[in-house]
Protein backbone atom coordinates (compact mmCIF):
# COMPACT_ATOMS: atom_id res chain seq x y z
CA UNK A 1 0.00 0.00 0.00
CA UNK A 2 1.10 3.45 -0.30
CA UNK A 3 2.72 5.68 2.10
CA UNK A 4 0.47 7.98 3.58
CA UNK A 5 2.02 11.87 4.35
CA UNK A 6 0.07 14.59 6.31
CA UNK A 7 -1.61 17.57 4.20
CA UNK A 8 -0.38 20.40 5.64
CA UNK A 9 -2.40 21.63 9.11
CA UNK A 10 -5.60 19.69 7.80
CA UNK A 11 -5.06 17.03 9.91
CA UNK A 12 -5.89 14.60 6.87
CA UNK A 13 -3.36 11.80 5.61
CA UNK A 14 -3.37 11.31 1.82
CA UNK A 15 -1.38 8.78 -0.07
CA UNK A 16 1.78 10.03 -1.74
CA UNK A 17 0.69 9.75 -4.80
CA UNK A 18 -2.40 11.28 -6.22
CA UNK A 19 -4.71 10.58 -9.01
CA UNK A 20 -4.96 13.52 -11.77
CA UNK A 21 -8.71 13.26 -13.54
CA UNK A 22 -8.31 16.47 -15.24
CA UNK A 23 -8.96 17.13 -18.85
CA UNK A 24 -5.14 18.09 -19.56
CA UNK A 25 -3.91 14.81 -19.53
CA UNK A 26 -7.54 13.31 -20.45
CA UNK A 27 -8.71 9.63 -18.80
CA UNK A 28 -10.97 10.19 -17.23
CA UNK A 29 -12.85 13.25 -19.65
CA UNK A 30 -12.14 11.18 -23.22
CA UNK A 31 -10.54 7.94 -22.13
CA UNK A 32 -12.28 4.85 -23.01
CA UNK A 33 -15.14 3.63 -20.06
CA UNK A 34 -12.79 0.41 -19.36
CA UNK A 35 -9.36 1.97 -19.38
CA UNK A 36 -10.81 4.32 -16.45
CA UNK A 37 -12.61 1.18 -14.34
CA UNK A 38 -9.54 -0.54 -14.78
CA UNK A 39 -7.24 2.30 -13.38
CA UNK A 40 -9.19 3.55 -10.67
CA UNK A 41 -9.62 0.26 -9.60
CA UNK A 42 -6.01 -0.77 -9.18
CA UNK A 43 -5.29 3.07 -7.53
CA UNK A 44 -8.02 2.06 -4.99
CA UNK A 45 -6.22 -1.45 -4.72
CA UNK A 46 -2.95 0.56 -4.14
CA UNK A 47 -4.03 3.11 -1.91
CA UNK A 48 -4.81 5.96 -3.92
CA UNK A 49 -6.92 8.13 -1.36
CA UNK A 50 -6.86 11.83 -3.34
CA UNK A 51 -8.22 11.92 -6.68
CA UNK A 52 -8.29 15.56 -8.24
CA UNK A 53 -11.53 16.71 -10.24
CA UNK A 54 -13.84 19.44 -10.85
CA UNK A 55 -16.28 20.65 -12.52
CA UNK A 56 -14.64 22.55 -14.95
CA UNK A 57 -12.76 19.32 -16.27
CA UNK A 58 -14.48 18.39 -19.48
CA UNK A 59 -17.39 20.15 -18.44
CA UNK A 60 -18.42 17.63 -15.86
CA UNK A 61 -16.95 14.74 -17.56
CA UNK A 62 -14.38 14.21 -14.80
CA UNK A 63 -16.37 13.95 -11.71
CA UNK A 64 -19.51 11.98 -13.99
CA UNK A 65 -16.73 8.91 -14.84
CA UNK A 66 -15.14 9.36 -11.24
CA UNK A 67 -18.54 9.43 -9.54
CA UNK A 68 -20.04 6.65 -11.67
CA UNK A 69 -16.80 4.28 -10.89
CA UNK A 70 -16.55 5.07 -7.39
CA UNK A 71 -19.74 4.01 -6.87
CA UNK A 72 -18.75 1.00 -8.01
CA UNK A 73 -15.98 0.93 -5.29
CA UNK A 74 -17.98 2.19 -2.61
CA UNK A 75 -16.65 0.14 0.33
CA UNK A 76 -13.24 0.14 -0.71
CA UNK A 77 -13.14 3.93 -1.42
CA UNK A 78 -15.24 5.29 2.80
CA UNK A 79 -13.06 7.69 3.64
CA UNK A 80 -11.11 8.96 0.88
CA UNK A 81 -11.16 12.19 -1.01
CA UNK A 82 -11.94 13.61 -4.28
CA UNK A 83 -10.49 17.22 -4.50
CA UNK A 84 -8.70 19.88 -6.23
CA UNK A 85 -5.38 19.74 -7.88
CA UNK A 86 -1.35 20.25 -7.22
CA UNK A 87 1.55 21.35 -10.09
CA UNK A 88 2.47 18.75 -12.46
CA UNK A 89 5.70 17.26 -14.11
CA UNK A 90 7.19 17.57 -17.14
CA UNK A 91 8.34 14.52 -19.62
CA UNK A 92 10.74 16.21 -21.91
CA UNK A 93 8.78 15.14 -24.91
CA UNK A 94 6.30 17.68 -26.86
CA UNK A 95 4.28 14.51 -27.83
CA UNK A 96 0.84 14.17 -26.46
CA UNK A 97 -1.67 11.25 -25.87
CA UNK A 98 -4.09 11.09 -28.51
CA UNK A 99 -6.64 12.19 -25.71
CA UNK A 100 -4.44 14.62 -24.01
CA UNK A 101 -5.62 18.20 -24.41
CA UNK A 102 -3.61 20.43 -26.65
CA UNK A 103 -0.25 21.82 -25.12
CA UNK A 104 -1.34 23.62 -21.92
CA UNK A 105 -0.29 26.83 -20.48
CA UNK A 106 3.05 27.38 -19.13
CA UNK A 107 3.07 25.11 -15.94
CA UNK A 108 6.96 25.17 -15.10
CA UNK A 109 9.16 28.27 -14.75
CA UNK A 110 9.38 29.38 -18.16
CA UNK A 111 6.76 32.07 -19.82
CA UNK A 112 6.51 29.34 -23.02
CA UNK A 113 5.21 25.95 -22.84
CA UNK A 114 8.29 24.70 -25.37
CA UNK A 115 10.76 26.21 -22.98
CA UNK A 116 9.86 24.35 -20.32
CA UNK A 117 10.43 20.77 -22.36
CA UNK A 118 13.82 22.49 -23.60
CA UNK A 119 15.24 23.23 -19.84
CA UNK A 120 13.18 19.46 -19.13
CA UNK A 121 15.74 17.73 -20.99
CA UNK A 122 18.98 19.31 -20.29
CA UNK A 123 18.66 16.81 -17.08
CA UNK A 124 18.46 13.50 -19.19
CA UNK A 125 21.95 12.92 -17.75
CA UNK A 126 19.89 11.40 -14.85
CA UNK A 127 18.37 8.92 -16.89
CA UNK A 128 21.29 8.03 -19.03
CA UNK A 129 23.07 7.26 -15.98
CA UNK A 130 21.22 4.98 -14.61
CA UNK A 131 19.25 7.04 -12.06
CA UNK A 132 15.95 7.06 -13.34
CA UNK A 133 14.10 5.13 -16.38
CA UNK A 134 12.43 8.51 -16.91
CA UNK A 135 12.35 12.03 -16.78
CA UNK A 136 8.64 11.76 -15.23
CA UNK A 137 9.93 9.13 -12.92
CA UNK A 138 12.91 11.47 -11.76
CA UNK A 139 10.55 14.32 -11.19
CA UNK A 140 8.36 11.92 -9.25
CA UNK A 141 11.28 10.71 -7.01
CA UNK A 142 13.02 14.24 -6.84
CA UNK A 143 9.79 15.87 -5.22
CA UNK A 144 9.56 12.40 -2.63
CA UNK A 145 13.16 13.69 -1.37
CA UNK A 146 11.22 16.66 0.20
CA UNK A 147 9.06 16.04 3.51
CA UNK A 148 7.50 19.12 3.37
CA UNK A 149 5.38 17.34 0.08
CA UNK A 150 2.27 16.15 1.31
CA UNK A 151 1.26 14.21 -2.13
CA UNK A 152 2.41 14.11 -5.65
CA UNK A 153 -0.70 14.86 -8.24
CA UNK A 154 -0.15 12.84 -11.73
CA UNK A 155 -2.17 13.51 -14.54
CA UNK A 156 -3.18 10.13 -16.50
CA UNK A 157 -3.34 9.55 -19.99
CA UNK A 158 -3.92 5.91 -19.89
CA UNK A 159 -3.19 3.41 -17.77
CA UNK A 160 0.17 2.61 -18.23
CA UNK A 161 0.61 5.97 -17.38
CA UNK A 162 -0.96 5.26 -13.48
CA UNK A 163 1.54 2.17 -13.67
CA UNK A 164 4.56 3.67 -14.53
CA UNK A 165 3.79 6.79 -11.59
CA UNK A 166 3.12 4.14 -9.26
CA UNK A 167 6.45 2.22 -9.68
CA UNK A 168 7.98 5.29 -9.32
CA UNK A 169 6.85 5.94 -6.00
CA UNK A 170 7.48 2.77 -4.53
CA UNK A 171 11.14 3.21 -5.91
CA UNK A 172 11.56 5.97 -2.87
CA UNK A 173 12.99 9.46 -3.00
CA UNK A 174 16.38 10.16 -5.57
CA UNK A 175 19.65 8.97 -3.93
CA UNK A 176 22.10 11.42 -2.76
CA UNK A 177 24.51 10.78 -5.60
CA UNK A 178 21.63 11.39 -7.90
CA UNK A 179 20.72 14.95 -6.51
CA UNK A 180 24.35 16.08 -6.61
CA UNK A 181 24.57 15.16 -9.84
CA UNK A 182 21.12 16.98 -10.54
CA UNK A 183 22.64 20.20 -8.64
CA UNK A 184 25.43 19.92 -10.69
CA UNK A 185 23.42 19.42 -13.82
CA UNK A 186 21.59 22.76 -12.69
CA UNK A 187 24.98 24.67 -12.19
CA UNK A 188 25.96 23.37 -15.67
CA UNK A 189 22.72 24.75 -17.18
CA UNK A 190 23.05 28.10 -15.57
CA UNK A 191 27.07 28.84 -16.78
CA UNK A 192 25.88 27.09 -20.51
CA UNK A 193 23.05 30.38 -20.52
CA UNK A 194 25.59 32.79 -19.24
CA UNK A 195 27.93 31.53 -22.19
CA UNK A 196 25.58 32.02 -24.38
CA UNK A 197 24.69 35.58 -23.53
CA UNK A 198 28.16 36.61 -24.01
CA UNK A 199 28.72 34.73 -27.37
CA UNK A 200 25.29 36.06 -28.68
CA UNK A 201 26.23 39.65 -27.65
CA UNK A 202 29.69 39.24 -29.29
CA UNK A 203 28.18 37.77 -32.20
CA UNK A 204 30.07 35.94 -35.06
CA UNK A 205 33.65 37.57 -36.15
CA UNK A 206 31.47 38.94 -38.92
CA UNK A 207 29.64 40.86 -36.79
CA UNK A 208 31.64 41.08 -33.94
CA UNK A 209 31.37 44.54 -32.06
CA UNK A 210 27.53 44.00 -32.69
CA UNK A 211 25.58 43.84 -29.90
CA UNK A 212 22.42 42.98 -31.25
CA UNK A 213 20.70 41.30 -33.90
CA UNK A 214 18.60 43.15 -36.48
CA UNK A 215 16.18 42.30 -39.04
CA UNK A 216 13.05 43.11 -41.55
CA UNK A 217 10.75 42.76 -44.28
CA UNK A 218 11.79 42.19 -47.34
CA UNK A 219 11.11 46.21 -49.20
CA UNK A 220 12.94 46.63 -46.12
CA UNK A 221 9.84 49.41 -45.26
CA UNK A 222 9.57 47.64 -41.52
CA UNK A 223 13.24 47.16 -40.08
CA UNK A 224 13.93 45.59 -36.03
CA UNK A 225 16.31 45.17 -33.62
CA UNK A 226 16.15 42.26 -31.67
CA UNK A 227 17.72 42.97 -27.56
CA UNK A 228 19.48 40.37 -26.36
CA UNK A 229 18.95 36.49 -26.76
CA UNK A 230 15.71 34.74 -27.28
CA UNK A 231 13.71 32.90 -25.21
CA UNK A 232 13.64 29.93 -26.90
CA UNK A 233 14.15 29.03 -30.56
CA UNK A 234 11.39 26.37 -32.05
CA UNK A 235 10.22 24.60 -35.43
CA UNK A 236 6.53 23.75 -35.51
CA UNK A 237 5.73 21.33 -37.45
CA UNK A 238 2.03 21.79 -37.40
CA UNK A 239 -0.01 21.49 -40.29
CA UNK A 240 -1.35 25.11 -39.78
CA UNK A 241 1.76 26.53 -39.72
CA UNK A 242 2.89 24.69 -42.92
CA UNK A 243 0.12 25.85 -44.39
CA UNK A 244 0.72 29.71 -43.83
CA UNK A 245 4.60 29.12 -44.59
CA UNK A 246 3.89 27.11 -47.62
CA UNK A 247 6.91 25.18 -46.13
CA UNK A 248 7.94 22.50 -44.36
CA UNK A 249 7.62 24.56 -40.78
CA UNK A 250 7.82 27.63 -39.00
CA UNK A 251 10.83 29.00 -37.42
CA UNK A 252 10.45 31.06 -34.66
CA UNK A 253 12.73 32.82 -31.51
CA UNK A 254 10.93 34.30 -29.26
CA UNK A 255 11.51 37.44 -27.23
CA UNK A 256 9.89 39.52 -25.02
CA UNK A 257 7.70 41.88 -27.00
CA UNK A 258 9.98 45.15 -25.62
CA UNK A 259 12.93 43.67 -26.25
CA UNK A 260 11.56 43.80 -30.32
CA UNK A 261 12.47 47.28 -31.27
CA UNK A 262 10.82 48.71 -34.60
CA UNK A 263 13.72 50.89 -35.65
CA UNK A 264 12.10 51.64 -39.26
CA UNK A 265 7.94 51.47 -39.99
CA UNK A 266 5.14 50.02 -38.69
CA UNK A 267 3.89 46.80 -39.43
CA UNK A 268 0.14 45.88 -39.84
CA UNK A 269 -1.08 43.83 -37.62
CA UNK A 270 -3.81 40.94 -39.42
CA UNK A 271 -6.03 38.89 -37.36
CA UNK A 272 -5.54 34.76 -38.50
CA UNK A 273 -7.03 31.97 -37.64
CA UNK A 274 -5.32 29.17 -35.58
CA UNK A 275 -5.82 25.83 -34.53
CA UNK A 276 -7.31 26.79 -30.82
CA UNK A 277 -9.50 28.92 -32.14
CA UNK A 278 -8.59 31.93 -30.45
CA UNK A 279 -6.17 33.11 -33.29
CA UNK A 280 -3.34 34.61 -33.31
CA UNK A 281 -2.08 38.18 -34.49
CA UNK A 282 0.51 38.60 -37.35
CA UNK A 283 3.05 41.58 -37.98
CA UNK A 284 3.30 42.01 -41.92
CA UNK A 285 5.02 44.85 -43.45
CA UNK A 286 1.94 47.08 -45.42
CA UNK A 287 4.09 46.86 -48.47
CA UNK A 288 5.27 43.41 -49.27
CA UNK A 289 3.03 41.68 -46.82
CA UNK A 290 5.93 39.53 -45.29
CA UNK A 291 5.42 38.55 -41.42
CA UNK A 292 8.10 39.51 -39.31
CA UNK A 293 6.24 38.39 -36.22
CA UNK A 294 2.99 37.51 -34.11
CA UNK A 295 1.52 36.73 -31.09
CA UNK A 296 -0.07 34.07 -29.95
CA UNK A 297 -3.09 33.71 -27.54
CA UNK A 298 -1.24 31.59 -24.93
CA UNK A 299 1.49 33.85 -24.26
CA UNK A 300 -0.38 37.03 -25.37
CA UNK A 301 0.56 40.44 -26.36
CA UNK A 302 3.73 39.75 -23.90
CA UNK A 303 5.54 37.80 -26.17
CA UNK A 304 6.24 38.78 -29.72
CA UNK A 305 7.35 35.05 -31.84
CA UNK A 306 10.04 36.66 -34.39
CA UNK A 307 10.10 35.04 -37.66
CA UNK A 308 13.66 33.46 -37.87
CA UNK A 309 13.74 33.92 -41.44
CA UNK A 310 13.61 37.51 -41.21
CA UNK A 311 16.69 37.99 -39.47
CA UNK A 312 19.97 39.93 -41.17
CA UNK A 313 21.69 37.22 -39.39
CA UNK A 314 19.51 33.88 -39.47
CA UNK A 315 22.21 31.51 -39.11
CA UNK A 316 22.43 32.27 -35.09
CA UNK A 317 19.07 31.14 -34.69
CA UNK A 318 18.97 27.68 -34.91
CA UNK A 319 16.03 25.70 -33.21
CA UNK A 320 16.17 24.76 -29.36
CA UNK A 321 13.34 22.20 -30.12
CA UNK A 322 11.33 20.92 -32.90
CA UNK A 323 7.47 20.50 -31.72
CA UNK A 324 4.24 19.23 -33.68
CA UNK A 325 6.82 16.39 -35.24
CA UNK A 326 3.63 14.08 -35.02
CA UNK A 327 2.92 15.81 -38.65
CA UNK A 328 6.00 17.26 -39.44
CA UNK A 329 6.91 16.17 -43.39
CA UNK A 330 8.19 12.34 -44.18
CA UNK A 331 10.49 13.10 -46.16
Amino acid sequence: MLAMRPFGRTGMRLSILGFGCGAVAGLMVRGDPLDQERTIAQALAAGVNYFDTAVQYGNGESEKNLGRILLQHAQSFCGRGATTKFPRTRSGSSERHPIASRPPEPIGSAMIYGADIVRARRLMPLVKEGFAASLTEAATRFTLSHPAVGTILVGMATPQQFQDALAAVQKGPLPPAALERLTALQQTSLANRDECQKGWQLGTPREKGSRNMEGGCTCRRIRYRLIGTPLIVHACHCRWCQRETGGAHALNALYEADRVVHTAGEPKIVVTPSASGKGQKIARCPTCRVAVWSNYPQAGTAIRFVRVGTMDNPDLCPPDIHIFTSTKQPW
